[in-house]
């Protein structure tokens, strides 16, 4: 599920918005780093306020963010109210989202046409299970490429998916589940965008911080 520009009505504004987001931001989940890396390469995992993503690096230099969420909502912005409870309660079809992100020179962290993160920070992963995760996205994408609808408002390419979209099979699942298969542990709740970095292993509560694993960098949007 895409956050939307601040422009965009939708069912999360308002006091809405506020009352969700406060609730998020006592209930993210924890990332811990990877006990082990080698050959590290940096991701970076960003919090859209209700949406997160994990970005991961390419060999070219760009970035590549992966989303997932309700087809109408995502592929043609169907924001009205029976549109977003629909597609949290019973989505009939799912979308996978593909964009690629360019960290320009001078930037903290590479910037997305939009929406902007509100926080973003980063992980330190193992080359080799970065690559097997963009292997295993791009094939996914790939199978129903003949669906491709691109979404100008936030710049991502959108294909039908077969997974099934729920608020307990959401984009900010898809984040957990993409960082525990890059070596991290994941703890506490995915349901909300809210995802908070701890520096050290979960397993390993006496190991000194790591030089790799930068501590909670809310970079935030420029």
């Amino acid at each position: 599920m895409i956050a939307l520009q601040l422009k965009r009505r939708s069912w999360l504004s308002g006091p809405l918005l506020g009352a969700f987001l406060f609730l998020a931001a006592g209930c993210g989940a924890v990332v811990h780093p990877p006990a082990k890396v080698t050959d590290p390469v940096k991701v970076y995992v960003a919090d859209y306020g209700v949406h997160s993503a994990v970005m991961l690096p390419l060999d070219d230099g760009r970035y590549v963010e992966y989303a997932f969420g309700d087809w109408g909502y995502c592929a043609y912005n169907k924001v009205a109210i029976n549109d977003a409870l629909g597609a949290l309660l019973l989505s009939s079809e799912s979308a996978f989202g593909r964009r690629f992100i360019q960290r320009k020179p001078g930037e903290l962290y590479p910037t997305p046409h939009a929406p902007l993160p509100r926080k973003i920070f980063a992980v330190y992963a193992s080359r080799s299970d970065v690559q097997a995760i963009e292997r295993k996205f791009e094939q996914r994408f790939q199978k129903y490429a003949s669906t491709k609808v691109y979404n100008y408002d936030n710049d991502t390419d959108y294909v039908r998916d077969d997974e099934h979209y729920s608020f307990i099979n959401s984009c900010n699942h898809l984040t957990a589940n993409t960082l525990r298969s890059l070596g991290c542990e994941v703890d506490g709740w995915a349901v909300f965008s809210n995802f908070r970095y701890s520096p050290t292993p979960a397993h390993d509560s006496r190991q000194p911080t790591s030089p790799l694993a930068p501590s909670l960098t809310a970079l935030g949007a420029q």
